[in-house]
């Protein structure tokens, strides 16, 4: 399965690039399942934003709580093959510039 190696958490909304090249993308608050940490995240956009990919494996936040990249990667959407509309525009955008930084 690829690896992720980049990530931009904004919005309640976790866009992975993955080493095969995938973009994909997931809104946490649907597709995270119940629970005390789960349910932190869903609630709070700094927390949300403290994702980060950790030693290439997984995905984490601060409170503990972390994310097989595999999940994104099999449910997620993938991004690159959406057309570029509305938000969609905004989030290609933004991906694009941060890739520059």
């Amino acid at each position: 399965m690829p690896m992720p190696v980049k990530l931009i958490a904004e919005n309640f909304v976790l866009t992975v690039e993955f080493s095969d090249g995938q973009i994909r993308q997931i809104d946490v608050r649907t597709f995270l399942g119940k629970g005390t940490n789960t349910d932190e995240i869903k609630k709070s956009l700094a927390l949300f934003k403290t994702a980060q990919i950790e030693d290439d494996i997984a995905i984490t936040w601060k409170n503990g709580f972390s994310l097989d990249p595999d999940a994104v990667y099999d449910e997620g959407v993938n991004i690159k093959s959406l057309p570029i509309t509305g938000v969609h525009k905004k989030i290609q955008s933004h991906y694009k510039r941060s890739q520059r930084s």
